[in-house]
């Protein structure tokens, strides 16, 4: 992307002023920021997506609609160039955006990414991301390797293999944000954190997982544990879960006598298990809840963040 295009102008500001179709990987040069401003729309043709270079930066700017009648006419839509009806919820359909290794203060608000393969590939650097919602990864919705994220207000539904996946360590804060997967397949999990990866020549890559932090969040998926730890004994592995409601039914799997999760089994540090949170509608993306979910009211307000992805004031005891 070029902020001097002469075809264009400058590729590097997103506008609301019309949509933004894209072939292949557009590519945030080194010291350059792509900004998008609230209510922007890009399309990503079959193969597409948006690479943040090292040195680069990705600013996504969108904001909670005042609109009751339009609620996401400010937010950034990421989706496929197939606008007929049949392709609204097919996954799949485009690449990823890759905020790569070296990229700087990247930040994302009010950001939803629909059918892609992987949502966000966030590799070695820094995200800081709020309010926002991922659909449909035929893979993953947020792959993370020896990153930093901090995640406020976050909604991922419905991936291939995992809704969230950490590898080769890294460190992580998520708070009121909710990791669902309904993919009907045995090895999907919601959350996966894991301090090393396999390469392709079965040697082995091994990183810190410094912190992984998850306050006042769901954890569901329609298998009986959606929550795994993939744990390399020479590295650190760190976590700390307080007041999620997490789906995890351990009888009879290979992790039964692991004590790693015994905070789950006790439910220790208000975690809960295994209660519905009574989505309003998981396969048409409608996650909220309401006085029927067993996450109701089951928040602490330490780790309270006041406002809600729409934009509404939270109470003192949060959902």
């Amino acid at each position: 992307l070029n902020e001097n295009d002469p075809i264009n102008g400058n590729e590097l500001h997103f506008t609301n002023q019309k949509p933004y179709v894209i072939y292949g990987y557009a590519g945030v040069p080194a010291g350059k920021t792509l900004e998008m401003d609230p209510g922007v729309r890009v399309y990503f043709h079959s193969e597409s997506g948006i690479v943040v270079q090292p040195e680069a930066t990705l600013n996504i700017n969108g904001t909670a609609s005042p609109n009751i009648d339009n609620p996401t006419e400010n937010e950034v839509i990421f989706e496929g160039d197939r606008l007929e009806p049949q392709f609204s919820d097919v996954p799949g359909q485009w690449g990823t955006i890759w905020l790569r290794q070296g990229s700087v203060n990247n930040s994302i608000n009010h950001l939803t990414i629909k059918n892609s393969v992987v949502g966000l590939l966030v590799e070695n650097c820094y995200l800081n991301i709020k309010n926002s919602q991922i659909y449909n990864s035929s893979n993953i919705g947020i792959l993370s390797r020896a990153s930093a994220i901090i995640g406020e207000n976050l909604v991922v539904n419905y991936a291939g293999q995992a809704a969230f996946a950490a590898t080769v360590g890294g460190s992580y804060d998520f708070r009121f944000c909710t990791f669902n997967n309904n993919w009907n397949s045995p090895k999907q999990f919601s959350v996966l954190l894991s301090n090393y990866e396999k390469n392709e020549d079965e040697s082995i890559t091994v990183g810190d997982l410094v912190q992984a932090n998850f306050y006042n969040c769901i954890i569901y998926g329609n298998n009986n544990v959606e929550l795994f730890f993939d744990k390399y004994e020479e590295a650190v592995f760190n976590y700390d879960f307080k007041y999620n409601l997490i789906k995890f039914n351990d009888s009879g799997t290979t992790i039964a006598n692991n004590k790693d999760y015994d905070f789950i089994r006790n439910q220790e540090d208000g975690n809960i298990k295994n209660k519905n949170p009574n989505f309003f509608d998981i396969n048409n993306n409608q996650l909220n809840i309401d006085d029927t979910s067993g996450a109701f009211q089951k928040g602490s307000a330490v780790f309270l963040v006041p406002y809600d992805v729409n934009g509404n004031l939270r109470t003192s005891s949060p959902p």
